[in-house]
């Protein structure tokens, strides 16, 4: 299956920009693959708390402590 593109621009801060070439930089990938991966986890995680469902981290020692993420 062929996938279609379109072409996308947006004006980001200084600091998102950064991180955005961080993160290229970090993973050897090129920017649409940063945000196609950043539109993913957001969609992901605006799915699961629309389900009512929390999120949780696991610390390096195995403790679990709650993840209060800031979304409308």
């Amino acid at each position: 299956m062929t996938e279609s593109f379109v072409r996308v621009g947006c004006n980001v801060g200084i600091s998102t920009a950064e991180t955005i070439e961080d993160l290229m930089k970090q993973r050897g990938i090129p920017l649409a693959e940063v945000i196609r991966r950043a539109v993913a986890v957001l969609k992901f995680v605006e799915d699961e708390i629309a389900a009512g469902n929390g999120f949780a981290v696991i610390e390096s020692d195995g403790s679990v402590r709650k993840a209060d993420l800031l979304l409308p």
